[in-house]
This record gives structure tokens, C-alpha cells and sequence, in this order.
């Protein structure tokens, strides 16, 4: 009998502890999230499309962020026309590692369906920089190359830079995809 009373005060005080160091990293997480805040509302996204004949303008489109799950995760949700008549639409979910200190990125669209996994770090104050490499949810390409992608988001106020750069070479050069801001209603551009 007292050996079960201890056993119970023991696991009381452990998952006591467990909880007091759940909650201190679930906060860590919430504010690591807080630091996307700039995408959080309704955003007007302009920018260009590289391709092989140079930069093509994009029409202008919306982009939807807000903090979910408890303040866990940032969900995005953009409708880019990258071509005339040829609509995207792309779901992104941001989340924070505390543990590995890195935001995980899944990026999916309704154009091919494949959910991108990206894994990140603030390189600066402003400069959040994450690819696909690790993951290897490479886009693969018809002559047997993978094409990753490296995500640039620069959350200087009040305009989000966002670029996406391609690589063939396994992130050995980079070379410019999209280039995109985020500006919300009544910024300046």
C-alpha cells in the first residue's frame, strides 16, 4: 500500500513538472509564430515569375493569413494566377520546432497536389529562410534532375518580401522562381 501512495505522489509531481515544461514550450512556440504576424489578415500579393524568357508580371491577387490551433500554427491561404487563365491555389502551414529550433513549413496547391515540406531558420532579425532539401519533397523534373526550392520571407514592415529561388544542383546555385510581396490594405508599397 505505501509503496502504491509513493508511486502515485511520484508519477503527481512528474507529470507536474512534464506540464510546467509543456506549457513553457508551447509558449516559446506561440511566440515564435507571433514573429509571421505581418502575414496574419487579408494581403494584396503583387510580384514577377521567372522563367526561361526572363520575369513575367503577375496579376494581382490575395493572400489569407491567421494563427490557429491554439496559436501553434499560421495558415495561409494565396490564389496566385501565374499565367493568364491559370490559377493556383496553395495552402501553407507554418509551425515552430522548439525543439530543433526551426519552423516547419508544408506548402501544398491544387494544381499537382504535393505537399512540400520546408525546415527553416531567421538568418537575421527580418530574414526567415527555409528549403526543401532535407525533406527531398522535390519537384521532379522530366530528365530525372530534382528541383528543390529555398523560401524567403523578409518581414520588414509593412510590406513581406517573399521569394522563392530554385535549385537543379542540390542548393549548389540558386537561381530566382518568384518574387512577391504581401502588402495589407492602406500599406504603402
Amino acid at each position: 500500500m505505501r509503496f502504491q501512495s509513493l508511486s502515485v505522489v511520484l508519477l503527481t509531481l512528474s507529470l507536474a513538472c512534464v506540464g510546467d515544461t509543456a506549457h513553457a514550450q508551447s509558449e516559446e512556440a506561440q511566440a515564435a509564430i507571433e514573429r509571421l504576424a505581418p502575414l496574419v489578415g487579408t494581403s494584396r500579393v503583387t510580384g514577377v515569375r521567372h522563367g526561361p524568357n526572363g520575369a513575367t508580371d503577375l496579376a494581382a491577387s490575395e493572400a489569407e493569413g491567421r494563427i490557429i490551433m491554439g496559436g501553434h500554427v499560421l495558415r495561409e491561404d494565396t490564389q496566385i494566377e501565374q499565367q493568364p487563365g491559370d490559377l493556383i491555389t496553395l495552402q501553407t502551414q507554418f509551425s515552430f520546432d522548439q525543439f530543433r529550433n526551426l519552423y516547419r513549413i508544408a506548402v501544398v496547391d491544387d494544381d499537382f497536389g504535393l505537399m512540400d515540406i520546408y525546415e527553416g531558420r531567421f538568418i537575421s532579425d527580418t530574414l526567415l529562410v527555409a528549403t526543401n532539401l532535407r525533406s527531398d519533397t522535390h519537384f521532379p523534373l522530366e530528365d530525372g534532375r530534382a528541383m528543390h526550392f529555398q523560401l524567403r520571407w523578409n518581414f520588414t514592415e509593412p510590406v513581406v518580401h517573399f521569394d522563392v529561388l530554385l535549385t537543379v544542383d542540390g542548393g549548389a546555385n540558386w537561381l530566382p522562381f518568384f518574387e512577391l510581396e504581401y502588402a495589407h490594405e492602406g500599406s504603402a508599397e
